[in-house]
């Protein structure tokens, strides 16, 4: 059986442990992830243009609180322009050449010469630029928008896509006060 390539979300573990790649994986949930699932949903229909109402009606009960605190301000001052939620990219690493998989981690057509991975969401800047963004809704540590490589690999995959040399990446915090966290890919950036 054929390893597919890591996903843009776990290349920061195989980045920090390679062999986390081939290991066994333990998938359980929790509280806190059901919560962040919750919270995930509600900015994916924000971000596909829904209204508040509509966007906390796919919100399981528990969570419509949490949703309703948080201050979308920062993030519609932004006015990113042709906004694109939860879609899947990849690149062949081989040839370089980069496609759109589709919705919502559609990877079924996936082969073990491809990154890929989905977006949280995709727009563009007020000056053209592209720019991806990534939903941490947790408590946890998350690598600055340089240093991540969940970011650095959509953002990669991105510019092949679109022949961009610069990406613009954020990471958009919502454990309390919504925080835009960002940093812009140049090309050689990318390339390394």
């Amino acid at each position: 059986m054929a390893f597919l390539m890591p996903s843009a979300s776990s290349i920061q573990r195989v980045m920090e442990c390679p062999s986390s790649h081939v290991l066994p994986q333990i998938n359980s949930s929790s509280e806190a992830a059901e919560r962040g699932t919750a919270i995930h949903a509600f900015l994916e229909q924000i971000v596909s243009g829904a209204s508040m109402e509509a966007a906390l009606a796919v919100v399981p009960e528990a969570y419509r609180s949490d949703c309703q605190d948080i201050n979308l301000e920062p993030f519609r001052a932004k006015e990113y322009r042709a906004l694109q939620a939860e879609l899947s990219i990849a690149v062949n690493i081989v040839t370089g050449q980069a496609r759109i998989l589709g919705g919502n981690r559609a990877y079924g057509t996936v082969t073990p010469d491809e990154f890929y991975g989905t977006a949280d969401y995709i727009g563009r800047t007020d000056d053209g630029r592209i720019v991806v963004g990534d939903f941490k809704t947790g408590q946890a540590n998350v690598a600055s928008p340089k240093d991540n490589w969940q970011l650095r690999t959509l953002a990669y995959i991105l510019s092949r896509l679109h022949g961009e040399e610069e990406i613009e990446v954020a990471i958009v915090k919502t454990d309390g006060e919504l925080r835009i966290y960002e940093h812009r890919f140049d090309a050689l950036e990318l390339a390394i």
